[in-house]
């Protein structure tokens, strides 16, 4: 087993599709031959079909020919981890000489293999060291010879074989059931191998004579086609033979992307074979952004940006934006997202930000931003600025509501603080300005002595957004001293401000003043 040449191959148009199935039906882009093992080292002269296991994370390795050769070692059926050493050894010559196709069925939890000499499908469970038979389906009452490769559909549990010499797609149930059968495309050509693609519920079928890789639908159309011949270029002799969709071996990759494995049947009989893991380009990376509060009438802008990990460019666009919002690609992977949001907007959005790297045309990565559109009628003046942040940024305060003291209607609100801190609002008829209180980073803007008092009844958290809010009670002001609470009057001036614990000190927002009526 050798790491290839870590330089990158051009993968041929179309390509990328292979290596992203479980997250994107799409084609294009850029990979790499990470891996490539040679099966000798375990005699699979003729490594045929392979499925991924997933019960261990590992893969299942098929050989149809071996035990034809003076190299038999009692082996053809091996279980492999991603990187192609060998776990755990089988032989299915009790019943199978000639296993062409295997899967894993997660609807039985068991394996099934298709033999194209007998015409016949097992299923079959792996018990320690022990292969047990469970099952065998007799495939040519049902008119299906020559059964090459073989998938599990994830829900259904229905097996879909594809037949070499006649061109076929058979769907069985796990109970050997003839399903539905239908022709494939005269383009696919002696179809090897299968495996489902559960993203639009295509399939991706394989030919060995023209090393192409074809999607389909499970009608037949035909979505795509992908040549292989020109990634293995280099690698000498190759004949398609298996293929399956993975984690990468070396477990790095996100869950996102996939490796693509492929099985080198080489030469007829002769130890020449060698199995062979893709892999993609990395997707972008979108920077996080923190949810955003907007008020009717106003604009907001929203900066945007995301970077590649190989360094390729990176486009960036809004997805099914809402009337409000625009969204503008300023190149170099930075956006601004504009909210201009109107009365009828008020409420809670969620707004999708894709990015695409110019070297992986796949599926963009995608990103939501949590939007709360709310009714600004702002009341009251700011005052006395604040300090930044742990975050970086400044907290501000703002009054919502009436300024009329009958309509005991005034909602404060703090924006921009750190995440998940506690905090809660303060009130005084005088303002101030004591700079770190206490040790604090910010500013008291409040003054007053006895008549300065703390909403401590009322404590807030940040969360994940970085703001809380507190409607307030005009006929119950808190105050420091007896009787601890004053109802406001017409004419009265009151200042209030936000304090918040910022990670192992703590802030203030700014202040606001509102003249009462």
């Amino acid at each position: 087993m050798t790491r290839s040449d870590p330089s990158w191959l051009r993968l041929p148009s179309r390509a990328t599709v292979l290596l992203l199935a479980l997250t994107s039906p799409l084609f294009g882009g850029d990979g790499e031959v990470v891996e490539v093992v040679d099966t000798s080292s375990y005699v699979a002269t003729d490594p045929a079909g392979m499925s991924f296991y997933p019960p261990n994370g590992t893969m299942l390795l098929v050989d149809s020919e071996v035990d034809e050769t003076n190299l038999f070692q009692g082996a053809n059926l091996w279980e492999l981890d991603l990187a192609g050493n060998v776990l755990r050894s089988f032989d299915t010559t009790p019943f199978s000489n000639e296993p062409t196709g295997v899967t894993y069925n997660p609807v039985t939890g068991t394996i099934f293999i298709t033999d194209d000499d007998q015409w016949e499908m097992y299923e079959v469970e792996l018990v320690g060291s022990s292969l047990n038979l469970l099952a065998t389906f007799d495939l040519a009452v049902a008119g299906v010879i020559d059964a090459e490769g073989i998938a599990a559909h994830p829900t259904t549990g229905n097996l879909w074989i594809v037949v070499g010499n006649f061109g076929t797609l058979n769907q069985f149930t796990p109970q050997g059931q003839l399903v539905s059968s239908i022709t494939l495309p005269a383009a696919i050509v002696d179809p090897e191998s299968i495996v489902y693609n559960p993203v639009g519920g295509t399939f991706f079928v394989g030919s060995g004579p023209t090393a192409e890789i074809t999607e389909i639908t499970p009608a037949g159309a035909i979505l795509g086609v992908i040549d292989l011949g020109g990634i293995f270029n280099g690698y000498g002799f190759f004949l398609f033979k298996g293929m399956m969709i993975a984690p990468s071996s070396d477990g790095s990759d996100h869950p996102a992307n996939v490796s693509f494995y492929v099985a080198d049947y080489g030469h007829d009989q002769v130890d020449d074979g060698r199995l062979f893991e893709l892999t993609r380009e990395q997707a972008p990376i979108i920077t996080p952004v923190l949810a955003q509060q907007v008020e009717i009438g106003t604009q907001l802008t929203v900066p945007i940006a995301a970077a590649d990990p190989d360094g390729d460019l990176v486009t960036l666009s809004g997805v099914g934006l809402p009337a409000f919002a625009s969204f503008v690609d300023l190149g170099g992977g930075v956006a601004e997202l504009t909210l201009v949001p109107t009365a009828p907007d008020e409420g809670m959005h969620v707004i999708t930000i894709e990015a695409i790297g110019f070297g992986c045309d796949v599926l963009p990565t995608s990103a939501t931003v949590d939007v709360e559109v709310i009714d600004g009628l702002l009341i009251g003046t700011s005052y006395c600025g604040s300090v930044p942040n742990s975050s970086g940024q400044t907290a501000s305060i703002l009054a919502r509501g009436s300024d009329v003291v009958a309509d005991n209607n005034v909602e404060l609100e703090a924006t921009g603080l750190s995440l998940n801190q506690f905090g809660y609002f303060l009130a005084s008829p005088v303002q101030g300005l004591v700079m770190n209180p206490g040790g604090s980073d910010g500013n008291l803007c409040l003054s007053g002595g006895p008549q300065l008092g703390r909403f401590a009844d009322e404590v807030r958290n940040s969360g994940a957004v970085g703001a809380f809010s507190l409607e307030i009670d005009l006929t119950a002001i808190p105050i420091a001293t007896n009787p601890f609470s004053v109802a406001l009057q017409p004419g009265d001036t009151w200042n209030f401000q936000a304090w918040y614990r910022d990670g192992a000190t703590s802030n203030f927002t700014d202040g606001v003043q509102i003249d009462f009526l």
